[in-house]
């Protein structure tokens, strides 16, 4: 290039060996008698080639994180590997223990598995059933004892399914906890898909692995899972144990006490509500039926059991072996169980706002029944299942209560184990 007095390049504000440029392309406050044209292209090509350097760093690291990611979904995506796989890689002053709190950890939800369960007492069979297909299975669970009478079992959202307690004779109660182990989310497959009844071939799989146990022996009491995080084992049989409550940090596989009940009580219903308190509602003590509602808050520290006051409409009497669950923003519907003697199929609507209980003949079950250890399901339908603890039978709540078809719910039908 020649040598030139001033060099006018036509060129957009830029920075060139540290020299900055105006608009015009004019050299600021400096004026170069010589420019080396081979110099200018070899710094434009380092400058150019750091750039590709940077931008080709960016996209193998997020193709990285993009692939581990995937990776651990196609294992298995649940809340606790997701949290554990967030915090070894974020470097943020993020409270992880207010998170166990949530059902949601950033922007990851625990999945919903659409199945119901039951165990069969003093065997080794359980049994499924899938509401998205209308699929139901028979299968033993490979153990060296039997399932004992007054245990207690729940299901997490994601479908893992935990068991514990139950009468280890008349006088003692056992505090061992399982989880089941061997089953697939979807626990489907297409044989069962084509035959519609099925004893899966899964069985040999199934087994029940020792967690941690519990702090007291129960029998008769309560499971309710919060959030993924947490199981609330509550009351008992056993009059002296009848109010402790304890809960199970699933994660860490660890129980700690917390406040005990109001009112002791055994054969009562649990359910969670708005993913941060739990409801205990009914059962029965050596007095009677328990008509006093209470509930917990786990975001507050220390919290206590609050005895709720009901308003004089409320026309709740009491019930045990009954069914609840959350139905709205701000109500529980209580179905079913036994009154004294007599079991019923009254349903009643606890509004948590108004603190008001109301029967209403529109919502009664279509037949006496109970739901002594028997979770009910809010499935992706948005509707209700619960399986009776004495028929068997399949009760689905979608604004008023209804049978499924008999077909789909005579469990005589999957082959004897």
């Amino acid at each position: 290039m020649d040598t030139m007095e001033q060099l006018d390049l036509k060129i957009q504000s830029s920075s060139l060996n540290g020299v900055k440029l105006d608009s015009l392309g004019k050299f600021q406050d400096m004026t170069f008698q010589t420019l080396d044209g081979s110099r200018i292209l070899k710094d434009m090509q380092n400058q150019q080639a750091q750039i590709k350097k940077e931008w080709d760093d960016r996209e193998k690291t997020l193709k990285s994180i993009v692939k581990e990611t995937f990776k651990l979904i196609e294992v298995e995506i649940n809340y606790d590997s997701m949290q554990s796989f967030l915090k070894d890689r974020i470097k943020c002053n993020i409270d992880f223990e207010q998170s166990k709190k949530l059902d949601v950890l950033f922007f990851f939800q625990e999945p919903q598995i659409n199945r119901l369960y039951y165990f069969k007492p003093n065997s080794k069979k359980l049994y499924l059933y899938h509401t998205d297909f209308h699929l139901k299975q028979k299968m033993l669970i490979n153990i060296d004892f039997k399932i004992p009478v007054n245990f207690a079992s729940v299901q997490t959202k994601s479908g893992r399914i935990f068991i514990a307690g139950g009468s280890k004779n008349d006088t003692e109660s056992l505090n061992s906890c399982y989880e089941l182990m061997g089953l697939s989310n979807q626990g489907i497959d297409e044989e069962m898909m084509e035959d519609g009844i099925k004893s899966n071939n899964q069985q040999a799989n199934l087994s029940l692995k020792r967690k941690a146990n519990m702090i007291t022996g129960r029998e008769s009491h309560s499971l309710v899972c919060l959030n993924a995080k947490f199981i609330f084992a509550l009351g008992s049989r056993i009059n002296k144990q009848s109010s402790t409550c304890e809960t199970y940090d699933i994660q860490n596989d660890t129980w700690t006490k917390i406040a005990s009940l109001n009112y002791g009580r055994y054969y009562c219903s649990a359910c969670q509500f708005n993913k941060r308190f739990v409801y205990v509602i009914g059962g029965i003590n050596k007095n009677g039926l328990i008509t006093q509602i209470e509930k917990y808050d786990s975001f507050q520290n220390d919290s206590k059991w609050q005895v709720l006051e009901l308003s004089t409409n409320s026309v709740w009497e009491g019930r045990y072996f009954c069914g609840s669950n959350q139905i709205g923003e701000t109500k529980i519907i209580i179905f079913g169980g036994f009154s004294g003697s007599v079991m019923t199929s009254t349903s009643f609507e606890l509004d948590v706002i108004a603190m008001e209980v109301k029967e209403s003949i529109d919502t009664q079950l279509s037949k006496n029944d109970s739901f002594y250890q028997r979770q009910p399901l809010l499935g992706s339908d948005k509707l209700l299942y619960a399986i009776g603890y004495e028929s068997n039978v399949i009760h689905v709540y979608a604004d008023r209560w209804g049978l499924l078809l008999k077909d789909t719910i005579n469990w005589k039908d999957t082959k004897k184990q």
